[in-house]
């Protein structure tokens, strides 16, 4: 298991430039950094797949939040370091709980290796 900070919304990490690319803001960036040290710490070497991923986000108060939001830059910040990709081949199930801790806001990241594949 591995404890992660509460990723920031995303609409606090990117901005749309001029030319209409989506910018990941300093914010995000951090985010993301964080994820993969503390990360790194418990997975020297990242998996090739992953036949399950849960999360459980446990959040320090009551507003609601877009469950999807909440979910980008944290699958973002594993791939690599976690698991090689995070795109559905490479994760094929993934079981979100969330749940109100107000001493503690965080997420938790528990998972089970796939038997290796052909491919992967």
């Amino acid at each position: 298991m591995i404890t992660l900070p509460l990723p920031p919304s995303l609409n606090h990490c990117y901005f749309t430039n001029q030319r209409g690319q989506r910018i990941l803001k300093k914010e995000g960036k951090d985010y993301l950094n964080a994820v993969k040290l503390l990360t790194q710490r418990e997975v020297k070497t990242p998996y090739p797949s992953l036949s399950l991923l849960e999360i459980h986000l446990y959040f320090a108060d009551n507003r609601v939040r877009d469950a999807d939001n909440t979910l980008k830059l944290l699958l973002d910040g594993l791939k690599g370091c976690l698991v090689e990709d995070d795109n559905w081949q490479r994760i094929p199930r993934v079981n979100i709980r969330s749940e109100l801790d107000r001493d503690n806001g965080r997420v938790e990241i528990m998972w089970q290796v796939a038997p290796p594949q052909d491919g992967f």
